[in-house]
């Protein structure tokens, strides 16, 4: 019996083993199921053709980030909407390229106050990654900038500053602040120069110009520049022998100037000598000593800042001196007429000095490009640094000098003479410059309102 049972059990297991290997193999879930079936459900083939290509990644567009300082916003915007336009006449000239790198303009606005400038240059440093920096407006606002130029050793270039508190800051540690060793204008004991000529001798001696007495005044802003500038000025002019009656300081956005101008009238000055950087600053001194009587022969530095100055001075303007260039080659006058078709306003001779500068810069980062085959801070800085503080690269294609040139024992300044960084001393007569300094320059004698 129990053998039987035996059986039975294995007829139905072996039964059972039959019907289910009869049964269709499930089909795989739609999670299961391959990318591609085909493949995956036949044995692997030999590949005959070569794989699909991918696109290759586009190379990095090379950037020169520079930092553009001026003083886009406050008392001074109409000077930094001149610099603006300039770096366009000059970096649009090559379509902001420099070789192979796209140069990205960073407009640094210092809002004519040393403050607001330092922040605002850090933000370019920091958050627009700037690599260089060029042009600039006020000496104060660049000696607050020399501190962070060294911490973040970005090098500046080329800042159209005067003071020589620039020169001694720089010279008190030439190391430390070697990122600007580039200053665009010379300090005032070297440019003024042109005033001194014995003040006017020529002209006193002929007749043209009758002093009634030796004295002298001087009014200008109350900044490093202007407080440095009417130094210099006074210093040289009592050195002649002359006695000064008045040495005034103003505010930046000074506008009525009455009292101060009614109290030099009474102390009868023959010369007054200003100094403003604000042309509308500038423009209103001049109409207001008109305007109470001041017979004093005027010297207006800087007055020709702006192209149309004229307009806001009006017939007061005649007569006025100053130390400017003047649009006088046809290179110039092109320039000139370029601009003010371009963008609608008459440049300034002075602020396109900036134009060479651009240029001159470009030149330097086309040689760290041949030297070392890229542009960044470090290469940029040692062309700076070996190549133009040493005289070996200078700038010799430029509008307005015949070579702007550095040299160990100038720096930061460039060499200044004939040949050289020299502005001429220029006498306005309806808004137009005439050189009566230096004699290789000269167009008309210095000539005394009626």
């Amino acid at each position: 019996m129990k053998e039987n049972i035996a059986k039975i059990i294995g007829i139905l297991v072996a039964l059972s083993l039959l019907v289910a290997c009869a049964q269709p193999t499930a089909a795989p879930t739609e999670a299961q199921q391959p990318a591609n079936p085909a493949v995956a459900t036949e044995a692997p083939s030999v590949v005959t053709e070569a794989p699909a290509a991918t696109e290759a990644p586009a190379a990095e567009e090379k950037v020169l980030k520079l930092g553009l300082v001026a003083p886009y916003t406050g008392p001074n915007s109409r000077v930094g909407e001149e610099f603006k336009y300039i770096h366009e006449m000059a970096f649009g000239a090559k379509n902001w390229m420099i070789g192979d790198y796209k140069v990205v303009p960073v407009y640094i606005d210092d809002e004519s106050d040393p403050e607001k400038a330092v922040r605002a240059f850090k933000d370019a440093v920091l958050k627009e990654k700037i690599q260089a920096a060029t042009a600039g407006y006020h000496s104060s606002v660049t000696v607050a900038l020399m501190d962070v130029i060294a911490q973040y050793k970005i090098p500046y270039f080329f800042p159209q500053n005067e003071s020589s508190v620039i020169v001694e800051k720089y010279k008190s540690d030439p190391v430390k602040y070697a990122y600007h060793q580039w200053k665009g204008r010379p300090n005032p004991t070297k440019l003024i120069v042109g005033y001194d000529l014995a003040l006017f001798k020529q002209a006193i001696e002929s007749g043209a110009w009758k002093p009634a007495n030796q004295k002298f005044a001087v009014i200008c802003e109350d900044t490093d520049y202007g407080r440095d500038f009417c130094a210099s000025f006074k210093k040289m002019v009592e050195g002649l022998g002359w006695e000064a009656v008045g040495e005034d300081y103003v505010p930046l956005d000074a506008t009525d100037l009455y009292p101060l101008l009614t109290k030099i009238k009474a102390a009868d000055p023959s010369l007054l000598f200003v100094s403003m950087s604000a042309p509308a600053v500038a423009s209103g001194i001049i109409k207001q000593t008109q305007e109470v009587g001041l017979k004093s022969l005027l010297i207006s530095h800087g007055l020709g800042w702006i192209g149309e100055w004229y307009q806001l001075t009006g017939e007061a303007g005649d007569y006025v001196l100053d130390m400017m260039q003047k649009f006088r080659t046809p290179e110039q006058i092109a320039y000139r007429d370029e601009f003010k078709k371009k963008f609608g306003i008459t440049p300034s001779a002075s602020l396109s000095i900036s134009y060479d500068y651009d240029n001159f810069f470009i030149k330097i980062c086309e040689r760290a490009l041949e030297v070392y085959g890229e542009l960044n801070s470090e290469t940029i800085f040692k062309i700076g640094n070996d190549e133009v503080s040493t005289g070996k690269l200078t700038y010799t294609e430029g509008l307005w000098y015949k070579e702007l040139k550095w040299e160990p024992d100038t720096l930061p300044e460039m060499v200044v003479g004939e040949g050289y960084y020299l502005d001429p001393v220029v006498q306005y007569f309806g808004g137009e410059a005439t050189i009566i300094w230096p004699d290789y320059l000269k167009e008309a004698d210095l000539k005394v309102r009626p």
